[in-house]
C-alpha cells in the first residue's frame, strides 16, 4: 500500500440537483472549521475545481439529464484533479456540492488504480441508482451510483431519451475508464449503509446485482461498528476503496441543511465512527462528503455538524 499524505479537494458542482445552495456548503465548512480552531485545512494543501456559470437553466435540452454537458465537463476536471492527486501519493479528502460529484472523484480513483479492485462505500438515505431512463426529476444527483454501476435499468425504463442525452450519459459513464472496461466497479464490491429512500427502480438493481446494503434496522440490531466490520470483510478482496458520506445520511435531528433529509438516519456518534474507520484504514484513497447546503438553514448547524465531525474523525492526520 502506497504511503499517503492527506490533501484536500474541493468540487463546489451544484447543478446535478434541483435545490441549490450546496456550492456553498465545502467553504462553509472549511470557514467554520478555521473559526473553531480545528487545524485540519490549514494543516494540508487544498486544491480548488469551481464550477463555471452555466447559462439558460430554466432551459434545459436534457430534462432527464439536466445540465448534462456541463456535468460532464465539470466531472472530467473532478476526474483528472483526483487522478493527479492519487498518482502524487495522496489520500484524498473531497468536499463536494452534490453527489453527481463521486462521479468524478471515483472515476478518477478509478482511471489512478487502473485494473485494480476498487471498492465503493455508500453511505446515504438514498440508493442513487437512476438512470436518464428511469429518474422522476432528471437529477443527476440521483443517478451517481447509477453511473459507476453501468446499468441503464431498462427493463424499468420510463422515459424516451434523446440521442443527444443518451451520448452525454454514456459519456459520463466512460469518465472512469483508462483503456477499455478494465475499471468497472463490480458490484459486489459496492456497500450501501443506511439508505431508507429508494424507488422501485433502483431496489431492483440492488436486487438484480445483489449489492450489499445496511438498513437502518441493520443499524440498530448490530450497531456500527459490527457493520464497519462487516463491510470491510466483505470488501476484503478490493485492493482500494472510494467513500462516499452523504449527509442526508445523518438524522434530520442534527441539522435540515441538506437537499433531501430523511428520517431514521445516523446519530452523530455513528457519523463519526463511520468517518474515522474509514478515513484511518489504509486502503482507503478517496473519502468524500456532500450535499451540505448551507442556503437551508439560518445557523449553519450542518455545516458546523461536519466540521466538528471531521476535526473528531481525523483532525490530527
Amino acid at each position: 500500500m502506497l504511503h499517503q499524505k492527506p490533501c484536500v479537494l474541493i468540487s463546489d458542482w451544484e447543478w446535478g440537483a434541483g435545490k441549490q445552495g450546496t456550492s456553498k456548503g465545502p467553504d462553509t465548512v472549511i470557514k467554520l472549521s478555521e473559526s473553531a480552531g480545528f487545524p485540519f485545512f490549514n494543516n494540508h494543501t487544498i486544491t480548488y475545481i469551481r464550477q463555471e456559470q452555466i447559462i439558460d437553466l430554466d432551459e434545459s435540452p436534457m430534462p432527464f439529464l439536466k445540465n448534462g454537458q456541463q456535468l460532464y465537463e465539470h466531472q472530467k476536471r473532478l476526474c483528472k484533479a483526483t487522478y493527479d492527486l492519487n498518482n502524487q501519493g495522496c489520500k484524498v479528502l473531497i468536499l463536494t456540492g452534490d453527489h453527481s460529484n463521486a462521479i468524478g472523484g471515483l472515476s478518477g480513483l478509478c482511471k489512478a488504480r487502473e485494473g485494480k479492485n476498487v471498492g465503493v462505500i455508500w453511505i446515504d438515505a438514498h440508493m442513487d441508482l437512476h438512470s436518464p431512463y428511469t429518474t422522476p426529476s432528471g437529477n443527476v444527483h440521483g443517478m451517481s451510483m447509477n453511473a459507476i454501476l453501468g446499468d441503464d435499468n431498462v427493463e424499468f425504463a420510463s422515459n424516451a431519451i434523446d440521442t443527444v442525452s443518451a451520448d452525454t450519459w454514456q459519456k459520463t459513464k466512460q469518465l472512469k475508464h483508462q483503456n477499455g472496461e478494465k475499471n468497472r466497479v463490480k458490484p459486489n464490491h459496492i456497500v450501501y449503509i443506511g439508505v431508507r429512500d429508494f424507488e422501485r427502480q433502483e431496489e431492483a438493481l440492488v436486487q438484480k446485482h445483489d449489492i450489499r446494503c445496511y438498513y437502518p434496522e441493520d443499524i440498530a440490531e448490530k450497531g456500527m461498528s459490527a457493520i464497519l466490520a462487516e463491510t470491510l470483510d466483505y470488501l476484503e478482496d478490493c485492493d482500494y476503496l472510494y467513500v462516499s458520506f452523504d449527509v442526508d445520511s445523518m438524522d434530520p435531528s442534527i441539522s435540515l441543511g441538506t437537499g433531501t433529509p430523511v428520517p431514521d438516519g445516523l446519530n452523530l456518534q455513528d457519523s463519526e465512527t463511520v468517518l474515522s474507520t474509514f478515513w484511518k484504514h489504509p486502503k482507503t484513497q478517496v473519502l468524500e462528503i456532500t450535499e451540505v447546503n448551507p442556503t437551508l438553514e439560518s445557523d449553519n448547524e450542518m455545516a458546523k455538524a461536519v466540521a466538528g465531525l471531521i476535526h473528531r474523525s481525523f483532525g490530527n492526520s
